[in-house]
């Protein structure tokens, strides 16, 4: 992209990864940990170099993005800066993460997979259900069976109901196993059976990483079901009752199965969900130095950050596991499941949410996204995540000015100010989006904000041509959407 590439007057070389250059001067890469790297110059050399299977990696991107200029706003485009002379004076970063696991759940539908490489150059560790490959640095991953809402797939019904009911919750004073129930998280036979469960699960993902030439995964969950529907038998009722809530189970169980997986496997983690009925931390019991709690954001108002009244709830809940837990995990949502396309400014709520979480000592982010083809502002919003979990203290406006002038040019002032005007309406309507916000909710496309919309698009569309015109009619059609929805209302 450059015509000619000097550092500090001098025309540049570059050492990538584990140089003599470098050790030269004192960056070892191979006693880095996982991911820490180095962006160094000297004289006019430049040292890219990292620790682990990603740290180089990570060093070679970051300098092409924050130095460079080059952006990966999704996984299909380049966004290259005018071709110029690079001159480069003195460089000296230091990074290491902040959140140690960083994932985005990206909703593919029939997109080809890039094994990796779009969360490699935005230096996310995990792609959601989809592996990244070992040039790609690899995955900081789950274990078998899965990654969430697991306790079907440890205990199936077919396979364990007949024979032992007794695992199984009582509601209403019946014994009931489906994808909508849950465990006896009491019963004790159950768990000696997940920890034997969960050790063949280590055992095989060992196996197959081996053969792969890959790390073999640290994380193994053991979480509720996606819903509520507790244990009602008079064990699981006792203590729930004592603690104050039924996390007070669900983390009787999960310490009783991380202690003997602690013997077994030391470097290994159990992650579990506060969720729904468990959401709330018990009273008295603490999670084990292996535990990893993934408290998950259901009831919060998206529209707005976490400083806003409404949220404050939200906040207090994070902070009570912060208290009590070593390795506390977030789920967030991106998405509002009956209206996916619906326009709201999420951006606008992420800098403070993550810094909050940064403040709590959050390890690690679980982003739900999902209709990749049809949310409103889907690669703003996953680049945004990307940028702000690496650096929780970036400035969050410079990040949208850039995604704004480099992806809709001419038209970035207008496109810009339609942002800024779904949040002032959103303040102006005390809007609560929710995770499952209906059409109804979003309040904040009201008449006058939908004229001023429209017209600001009229303009933007006037401006630009090309890709950057389709790009302005892409956005515009989740506001066309949302209009017609709320007229139907």
């Amino acid at each position: 992209i450059e015509k000619s590439f000097y550092i500090n007057g001098k025309e540049a070389v570059i050492y990538v990864g584990d140089t003599d250059f470098a050790r030269q001067n004192k960056v070892y890469a191979t006693s880095m940990p996982e991911e820490n790297y180095v962006i160094r110059t000297v004289g006019n050399g430049l040292i890219l170099a990292g620790g682990g299977e990603r740290g180089t990696l990570y060093a070679v991107y970051r300098f092409l993005e924050d130095i460079m200029g080059i952006h990966w706003f999704n996984q299909f485009e380049d966004s290259l800066p005018p071709k110029q002379d690079i001159h480069l004076q003195e460089l000296n970063i230091n990074w290491k993460p902040l959140i140690l696991q960083r994932d985005i759940y990206r909703s593919f539908n029939n997109i080809p997979k890039d094994k990796g490489r779009f969360c490699a150059r935005n230096r996310l560790n995990r792609d959601g259900d989809y592996p990244i490959a070992p040039e790609y640095g690899g995955s900081f991953t789950f274990g078998s069976p899965y990654f969430t809402h697991t306790f079907a797939r440890y205990f199936p019904k077919e396979k364990y109901y007949t024979a032992h009911p007794e695992y199984f919750a009582m509601n209403k004073g019946k014994r009931i196993a489906s994808a909508t129930s849950q465990l006896c998280l009491t019963n004790t036979e159950m768990l000696r059976e997940a920890v034997r469960l969960m050790k063949d699960f280590i055992l095989k993902d060992e196996m197959e990483a081996k053969e792969k030439g890959c790390p073999s995964p640290l994380i193994y969950d053991f979480s509720i079901n996606d819903s509520r529907n507790p244990c009602e038998c008079g064990k699981c009722r006792k203590l729930s009752e004592t603690e104050e809530s039924e996390a007070g189970p669900l983390l009787y169980a999960i310490n009783y199965i991380a202690d003997e997986i602690a013997k077994f496997r030391p470097s290994v983690y159990v992650s579990t969900l506060a969720y729904y009925h468990t959401e709330r931390p018990p009273r008295t019991l603490r999670p084990r130095d292996n535990v990893i709690i993934r408290l998950c954001d259901t009831s919060t108002n998206q529209a707005r950050d976490f400083s806003a009244p409404e949220n404050l709830r939200f906040l207090k809940i994070l902070a009570a596991w912060a208290k009590i837990s070593k390795n506390l995990a977030i789920w967030d949502y991106s998405i509002t499941y009956p209206t996916p396309s619906g326009p709201y400014p999420h951006e606008y709520t992420l800098a403070e949410n993550i810094r909050q979480y940064r403040k709590n000592r959050v390890m690690s982010i679980f982003w739900e996204h999902e209709g990749a083809d049809s949310a409103d502002f889907y690669d703003m919003n996953v680049w945004l995540e990307a940028r702000l979990m690496e650096e929780p203290e970036r400035d969050v406006n410079t990040l949208i000015n850039t995604y704004m002038q480099r992806n809709f040019g001419a038209a970035a002032t207008e496109m810009l100010q339609y942002r800024h005007l779904l949040n002032q309406s959103v303040i102006r309507n005390k809007t609560y989006i929710d995770w499952f916000a209906p059409p109804a909710a979003f309040n904040h496309i009201d008449l006058e904000t939908a004229v001023k919309a429209q017209q600001l698009f009229d303009t933007a569309e006037s401006k630009v041509s090309g890709t950057e015109l389709e790009r302005v009619q892409r956005a515009r059609v989740n506001l066309d959407r949302i209009c017609m929805l709320r007229l139907s209302v």
